[in-house]
């Protein structure tokens, strides 16, 4: 008799806590719709996408290390003008890492424009404020005064 092969499961209690992809995941599609789809050419030549190194945990493996990668980069990249904008998301209580506070200094030393996102409506607020071009589908909630 052919014994069936166990397969591996974890059960919802082992599975890790990430909290910040489906900000990522809500983040992605809304700048689908107010710009492009990721790497594609918006309107007024303006290009986003993201990068997700956050896999690794402690030490990048060297292979990566050799190409170039580093920890700590930016969730979110936008080009447009010739300019480099950044936006690293975060969790409500998230607190950005040694790598990442490393990286947003030496981005913004190098004339990048950099900043933190909670929300949606930060990030579409955080657009505006840079004047990048977006449709203007989705508006952001007004601050609480």
């Amino acid at each position: 008799m052919a014994r069936k092969a166990r397969g591996f499961h974890l059960t919802v209690a082992e599975l890790p806590v990430v909290r910040e992809h489906p900000l990522q995941v809500a983040v992605a599609r809304v700048l689908t719709t107010e710009i492009a789809a990721p790497g594609h050419l918006g309107r007024h030549a303006v290009v986003w996408f993201a990068l997700d190194l956050a896999s690794y945990r402690g030490d990048m493996p060297f292979t990566h290390i050799q190409r170039g990668c580093i920890s700590g980069l930016n969730d979110i990249w936008i080009l447009w003008l010739g300019c480099a904008f950044c936006i690293e998301l975060k969790a409500s209580d998230g607190v950005m890492s040694d790598a990442q506070k490393s990286v947003s200094a030496a981005f913004l030393m190098a004339g990048g424009r950099y900043a933190v996102a909670t929300s949606i409506d930060d990030v579409l607020r955080i657009l505006d404020q840079w004047g990048v071009p977006r449709r203007h589908l989705i508006e952001p909630q007004p601050l609480a005064a």
